[in-house]
């Protein structure tokens, strides 16, 4: 039986603007719930952006191969000109562990 301070958490999280949190608790939440819940929380899982806040650009930069540098354009959106990308540390051009 969940707790009044678990059945708050999602809330919680919300009002913290700790979308990553809640994505994470929604993650969790999904396997406590009948199939009709299952695809009503996977609808809101689906839309990555909304667990997402702007951040600036990261630094990239390589010496010789190795370094910082963004991999690949997810989920773009042509009308706010905006995309989803990997940051992630590589050696010698090949990115090789993902950091953000």
């Amino acid at each position: 039986m969940a707790t009044p301070e678990q059945d708050n958490e999602p809330e919680n999280a919300l009002d913290a603007s700790d979308l990553p949190r809640l994505a994470r608790i929604l993650t969790k939440l999904r396997r406590q719930v009948d199939s009709q819940g299952k695809a009503a929380i996977d609808r809101v899982l689906a839309e990555r952006r909304l667990f997402l806040s702007p951040c600036k650009a990261p630094t990239r930069f390589r010496f010789n191969g190795f370094g910082t540098t963004t991999v690949g354009r997810f989920d773009q959106d042509p009308e706010a000109g905006t995309y989803i990308t990997t940051y992630a540390l590589s050696a010698l051009w090949i990115p090789i562990i993902p950091l953000k």
